[in-house]
């Protein structure tokens, strides 16, 4: 079986999405025109704004890197997800802007 991993973009910003494991894809997420960037605070939760990504990977392990497509200034998110047999994952991405 595959996995399902739900992606909502809720930045001003495109995303480019790598996923590296079993499966390697890059996909690339289009900006959320009605969305901000945060300033020092994070929201309580996703904004549920923007467009979302669905994406079928084959499970185990995933090196994940997110980073903005056009603002290099946006530190990119890495993180590795464990991602099991028939399973959904749902994420959230925003930009927080710092002092």
């Amino acid at each position: 079986g595959d996995v399902t991993v739900v992606i909502q973009n809720d930045s001003p910003e495109s995303l480019s999405i790598v996923f590296s494991g079993p499966d390697i894809r890059v996909e690339e997420l289009e900006a959320c025109t009605d969305c901000e960037s945060f300033t020092s605070d994070s929201p309580s939760g996703c904004p549920e704004l923007g467009p979302i990504g669905t994406y079928k990977l084959k499970p185990g392990s995933y090196d994940v890197v997110v980073k903005a497509s056009s603002d290099t200034s946006v530190t990119p998110f890495r993180g590795t997800w464990d991602l099991s047999d028939a399973e959904e994952y749902s994420s959230c991405f925003y930009l927080v802007t710092g002092p």
